[in-house]
């Protein structure tokens, strides 16, 4: 199924996980259980098929509680805040991004540390609150580069990025822009790369830089493609 859904056959990602649900619920393995349904759950996020992944994320979560698998809920948690926050409801976003990061802490997940103080970062300049935004987001980037974690630097790159040329700062925004389009080529990691891309071509055209914004824009395209994350596309 995770192969799959790094391929972007996310059709037959599903029918794999829904067999390993069903093998898991035949054996009575809770915890397994609950990595798939978060497994699950994100994929259907990803789909943007959020009627479908929230309630998934949500069993993963109470399994996770009920089996005292503190990483696994921390993933899980973090898939909730990712789809509450993809449907606008950024207060509870906050909470599942707050709590999933209080327990990667307590299981010392530092990848996830990383990724939950990027997600909360995301989230408080969605709010309208930038500057709120920069400190966990540089905390992040301080650890990713501290840990050689090349896929959160990346990630933290972008959102500052954002941040940026949101402020109108289209200049430094382009070179944090950059610079993780080419932190994410190297790690292989497309989503990332291809939403680095998006956002560096919005710079360009922000800045009247018009036929570069196109060229990364069908960078953008072409990857979405090949993910299969079609409203991406």
């Amino acid at each position: 199924g995770t192969v799959y859904s790094n391929l972007g056959q996310p059709a037959r990602a599903v029918t794999h996980f829904e067999q390993a649900r069903q093998g898991w619920q035949k054996l009575g393995n809770q915890q397994q259980l609950g990595v798939t349904l978060n497994n699950m759950a994100y994929l259907y996020f990803r789909q943007g098929q959020y009627d479908l992944a929230e309630p998934l994320a949500r069993e993963a979560i109470a399994l996770d509680e009920a089996c005292g698998v503190v990483r696994e809920e921390a993933y899980a948690r973090d898939t909730l805040g990712h789809i509450l926050r993809d449907r606008g409801d950024y207060p509870r976003a906050l909470d599942a991004f707050q709590k999933s990061l209080d327990l990667a802490k307590r299981c010392m997940e530092t990848h996830q540390v990383s990724l939950s103080l990027i997600n909360l970062g995301e989230i408080y300049h969605l709010l309208g609150s930038p500057e709120k935004a920069r400190s966990p987001l540089e905390e992040a980037l301080a650890l990713a580069t501290e840990r050689d974690q090349h896929f959160e630097l990346g990630l933290a790159l972008t959102s500052l990025g954002i941040i940026e040329y949101t402020a109108g700062r289209h200049q430094v925004s382009e070179e944090l822009l950059r610079k993780a389009c080419d932190v994410l080529t190297r790690v292989g990691q497309k989503w990332g790369v291809a939403r680095a891309r998006l956002h560096l071509g919005q710079v360009l055209f922000l800045s009247r830089r018009y036929a570069e914004a196109v060229e990364r824009m069908g960078m953008v395209a072409q990857l979405c493609g090949e993910l299969g994350f079609h409203q991406f596309l």
